[in-house]
């Protein structure tokens, strides 16, 4: 295994340090300054999801507990412009074998 491999398994064993997450989205949410109620509680889901699993993929995205928000996943939420740079923004978790450019 190379020590990137290591660091993915580590991460989906024990997760990430929520104030780790936190301050890796902050200028995202600083540069939208405006998001609905429904972007903030998916916003809190994905640094939820991703504090507790270390990793994501991108079609996590469209499943459950993100289809929870919206049917359409990420999709039903976010403009499409948003949505192609918070992916960008999740390319350090996601895991190894997912590209970050999917969508």
């Amino acid at each position: 295994r190379t020590a990137n491999d290591l660091q993915t398994t580590i991460r989906e064993l024990v997760g990430m340090d929520s104030g780790t997450v936190e301050e890796h989205f902050t200028n995202f949410l600083h540069q939208h300054p405006k998001l609905t109620h429904q972007q903030v509680r998916f916003m809190n889901l994905l640094k939820q999801y991703i504090s507790e699993n270390g990793t994501i993929t991108i079609d996590k995205l469209y499943e459950t507990p993100f289809t929870n928000i919206s049917y359409e996943g990420i999709d039903g939420v976010f403009k499409p412009e948003d949505v192609t740079e918070l992916v960008g923004l999740l390319s350090p978790f996601v895991a190894k074998g997912e590209d970050a450019s999917a969508t």
